[in-house]
C-alpha cells in the first residue's frame, strides 16, 4: 500500500504519527489500498507567499480488490489548479479517455460574444450591403443570408484559430511553475496566468 506518498505536505504543520496510524489500520481493515497517481504530487495549495504557502495532498482514490478485479486498468491523474485553491482529480478507467475526440458540429449558431470582436459587423454589414443575388426579394434575402454565415464562419475560424494554442501555452506555463523549486515566490505569476487561462476557457466554451 503506498499510503505514505499521499500523505505529503509542504510547509504547515505535519500530522502526527498516531493519526497516521490509525488511519493506516483503518484502510487495512476496510480492505482498501492506494490507486497512486499521475501529475503534480499536491492536489491543494494555499497560494500564499514566501513562508506562509503551504500545499498537500489531501485527495486521493482508495479501492478495493474486487474495484481491482473489475477494472483492470485505470489512471489516477491531478489536473490543472486554474483559479481554485484545489486541483480536480480525475479517475481514467480506460486507456485513451482523456484523449477523446470532440465532435464537430456542421451547423450554424451566431455566438453574442461575437458582437464583442473586432471585425464581426464589419463582416456582415459587408454582405448585406453587397450587390443583390436576383430581382426576386425573397431569394435575394436568402442568398445574402447565405453568403453572410459563410463570410461569418471563415471569420471565426481566422479569429479564433489560435485560442486553443493559447489554452495549451497557458496550461503548459503554469504546469512548469507548479513544478520549480521555489513555486512560493511563483505565486504572483500564477495567478495571473490562472486568471488568464480561465478568461480562455471561458472564452472558448462560449465559441
Amino acid at each position: 500500500m503506498r499510503f505514505c506518498a499521499c500523505l505529503r505536505n509542504f510547509g504547515g504543520i505535519d500530522r502526527s504519527a498516531a493519526a497516521m496510524s490509525h488511519i493506516r489500520t483503518s484502510l487495512l481493515d476496510c480492505g482498501l489500498c492506494d490507486l497512486g497517481f499521475s501529475g503534480f504530487p499536491y492536489t491543494w495549495m494555499n497560494k500564499r507567499r514566501n513562508d506562509d504557502f503551504i500545499q498537500e495532498k489531501l485527495d486521493r482514490y482508495f479501492c478495493s480488490d474486487d474495484w481491482r478485479q473489475l477494472f483492470t486498468h485505470w489512471l489516477v491523474e491531478h489536473g490543472d489548479f486554474l483559479s481554485s485553491y484545489h486541483c480536480p482529480v480525475f479517475l481514467w478507467l480506460e486507456k485513451g479517455m482523456e484523449d477523446l475526440v470532440e465532435t464537430s458540429h456542421t451547423g450554424f449558431k451566431f455566438e453574442s460574444f461575437w458582437l464583442k470582436e473586432i471585425g464581426c459587423q464589419e463582416v456582415v454589414e459587408e454582405t448585406w450591403m453587397g450587390e443583390s443575388f436576383s430581382n426576386n426579394v425573397l431569394f435575394d434575402f436568402q442568398g445574402q443570408l447565405d453568403s453572410c454565415v459563410a463570410r461569418l464562419k471563415t471569420w471565426s475560424a481566422q479569429t479564433f484559430r489560435s485560442l486553443r494554442k493559447s489554452i495549451k501555452r497557458t496550461r503548459k506555463r503554469i504546469s512548469q511553475l507548479y513544478k520549480v523549486s521555489d513555486v512560493a515566490g511563483k505565486v504572483g505569476e500564477i495567478r495571473i496566468l490562472e486568471n488568464k487561462l480561465e478568461d480562455l476557457l471561458n472564452k472558448e466554451e462560449t465559441y
